[in-house]
């Protein structure tokens, strides 16, 4: 009935909402409209019969309902309208997605240009890779053309209690000679490209054992921080324990912030 589902509805994410028209305590049209408020981007069709155009005017108009469907109906068309529907929420849902994390990327990007401080661009990029990206953990490392290395500047590991102190310490002193051509991070900033690693246990290039197994990386992505075709150091983040690995929706992402990163680091050294 129309009051459990909008139960359900409050705490479940529903992608397509099926309502017949006559029910008791509440009609099909007046649950919609309830269901409307509460779950705006579900799809919402209706079960109704030919001769109710009454309801059917008044469910478009109140319970914005994507498709109506006459009784009795054709069990093969019902399937094809559920997984249209299906398809169009999914659309939707990451449409908007894109559309957040864009204006998030540029409200942070603002936020982190601003700053002329290379310490504070540092902090302010990993605590942002962190907290608003949603990776698990994240280091910089940038080059230091003096002795041609890439060397660890700064870290988030809000995981940390799970990391022995010796791990972090470890982090904190991680650098590469940049002739290197078996560590991925390395890789990154001599090819001027991101390294996707979804399983470390089965990685597309080389990577540093000892700093998988001391760190504990499970799955990880890099970016290039780059000032015009010039490659100044690299974005890490990663993925522990059981839960999602890195994507390459999450490469797409740590690209277009690493590029903003990259341009307050070059703005901070100037000043």
């Amino acid at each position: 009935n129309g009051p459990d589902a909008l139960g359900l509805l409050k705490t479940n994410e529903v992608s397509v909402i099926i309502s017949d028209q006559k029910m008791s305590p509440m009609t099909g049209v007046e649950f919609l409209e309830e269901a409307t408020r509460i779950s705006p981007r579900s799809m919402r069709m209706m079960l109704t019969g030919f001769s109710d155009y009454d309801a059917i005017v008044e469910a478009i108009n109140k319970g914005h309902i994507y498709r109506y469907i006459s009784k009795p109906w054709e069990n093969r068309d019902l399937e094809i309208d559920v997984r249209t529907a299906v398809e169009r929420y999914e659309v939707q849902t990451a449409l908007d997605r894109r559309v957040a994390e864009l204006q998030t990327l540029c409200e942070i990007g603002a936020l982190v240009t601003s700053e002329l401080s290379s310490a504070r661009v540092v902090d302010m990029v990993l605590e942002a890779v962190v907290n608003t990206l949603g990776f698990n953990r994240s280091f910089m490392m940038l080059v230091d053309e003096s002795d041609n290395m890439l060397k660890c500047c700064g870290y988030v590991w809000p995981g940390s209690a799970g990391v022995s102190d010796s791990a972090l310490e470890y982090v904190s002193e991680l650098e590469y000679d940049l002739n290197r051509d078996d560590v991925a991070v390395v890789l990154s900033v001599k090819e001027n490209r991101p390294i996707l690693v979804e399983d470390v246990e089965d990685p597309p290039v080389s990577v540093d054992r000892e700093a998988v197994e001391r760190i504990g990386i499970r799955s990880f992505v890099t970016a290039p921080l780059k000032v015009g075709t010039r490659s100044i150091g690299v974005l890490f983040a990663d993925r522990t324990g059981n839960g999602d690995r890195v994507s390459e929706h999450d490469q797409q992402l740590l690209m277009g912030f690493a590029d903003q990163a990259a341009i307050a680091l070059e703005n901070a050294r100037l000043y």
